[in-house]
């Protein structure tokens, strides 16, 4: 009996053990899962790969080129395969629970497995001095011009594209934005056939009146009305051109600052 009890005990014993063993290589995991890199004026870098989309070099080689960042602040590459949240909650809580309110910014890849891949995001949240040049209008334009590779599979270059773009724009440099000009592109083309359309409407109306009117005269309205859509057309274009000037100003626009709330912005893929 005294035997049987001795067993039971024993079994019980390394049960316990295999389960502190397991808690232990499970805690050891979660460490190594999150790199850390503290540069000399105390700003860091952190990556945090829950998703499993980088190999370990691919880690080294987007640690090398985030040291960068911690010239300007801290940086921190973040991606998961499942969140309760939106991607825009995820990456705020993140960045609060890594940074505070301090200078820096946080792109995360967000596969939301649970949702499906309709629902993937890539989504960068920046905040102190950080918000007021990665605004939100320059976020949605960096997330434009990067987020075909996440939509490819490419995931390590489209962290490394993302804070090669942050890092342009830290050092006041400005970046190619494709999908800006092409917008620009199109209102210029419909403002330019909406003039024709008014052109077109106007002529049409003095043929159809000049049989009832002196010639003199239709001459005299024709050239009046043709003034009016000049001044509306340059109004329209002054407009555009007056939008497009402030989107530019990285450092004035959009997106809050310091103490003020950060900014985001960010593409599905």
């Amino acid at each position: 009996m005294g035997n049987k009890k001795r067993s039971v005990e024993l079994i019980l014993l390394a049960l316990m053990f295999a389960s502190i063993s397991a808690v232990a290589s499970f805690a050891d995991e979660a460490t190594v899962a999150i790199i850390k890199y503290a540069a000399d004026n105390g700003n860091l870098v952190v990556i945090d790969d829950l998703a499993n989309l980088l190999s370990e070099e691919e880690k080294d080689n987007l640690l090398e080129n985030m040291k960068a960042v911690t010239e300007y602040g801290h940086a921190a590459f973040i991606s998961v395969g499942y969140n309760d949240y939106s991607a825009e909650e995820y990456a705020r809580n993140r960045y609060g629970a890594l940074f505070g309110d301090q200078s820096g910014t946080l792109f995360l890849i967000d596969m939301d497995l649970d949702m499906g891949m309709d629902n993937r995001m890539i989504k960068f949240y920046s905040d102190g001095k950080f918000a007021r040049i990665i605004n939100n209008t320059r976020s949605n334009e960096i997330a434009d011009n990067i987020y075909a590779y996440a939509s490819k599979e490419k995931y390590f270059e489209c962290a490394n594209e993302a804070f090669n773009q942050v890092l342009m724009l830290l050092k006041g440099e400005r970046i190619f934005t494709p999908m800006k000009y092409a917008t620009n592109a199109l209102m210029a083309l419909c403002l330019a056939l909406l003039a024709n359309f008014l052109v077109a409407a106007i002529s049409r109306k003095r043929n159809v009146a000049i049989n009832k009117i002196d010639r003199s005269h239709a001459v005299i309205d024709l050239n009046e009305k043709t003034k009016f859509i000049k001044k509306i057309n340059s109004k329209m274009i002054s407009q555009t051109r007056t939008l497009s000037s402030d989107s530019d100003s990285g450092s004035s626009s959009g997106g809050g600052g310091g103490g003020g709330g950060g900014s985001s912005g960010g593409h599905s893929f």
